[in-house]
């Protein structure tokens, strides 16, 4: 190392201060799109340029129930929920790319004992 690095860098602090900022910004921005890449979370993501005739394709789902959150949770609600979350999967599974098994019972550790 220099022997009068120290002294350079006393010296003009502000400068040395700015290149380590951006040279972290820089590694850490480098850091995260290679786990956004690695991890497969860019096939996923639509908004990115030459997704638009994917974008158009999607409709939102208007059949959907929705469940009140101060709602009272009985055996019906909880059947119901059930059905649409099975019919839900059912829609996935017709899907290549998606495996359900994550999503079962005993995965979740929801099953009874």
């Amino acid at each position: 190392m220099l022997p009068h690095a120290p002294h350079i860098i006393q010296r003009y602090r502000l400068l040395t201060a700015v290149v380590i900022a951006v040279a972290i910004a820089l590694l850490l921005t480098t850091f995260s799109v290679l786990i956004y890449v690695r991890d497969g979370t860019s096939r996923l993501d639509l908004s990115r340029p030459g997704y638009e005739a994917v974008r158009k394709q999607i409709k939102p789902d208007d059949q959907s129930p929705a469940f009140k959150a101060d709602g009272p949770i009985d055996i019906q609600t909880v059947a119901e929920f059930n059905a649409e979350f099975k019919k839900k999967i059912a829609e996935f599974n017709q899907l290549t790319s998606f495996d359900s098994t994550p999503l079962q019972d005993d995965q979740l550790k929801l099953s009874a004992p």
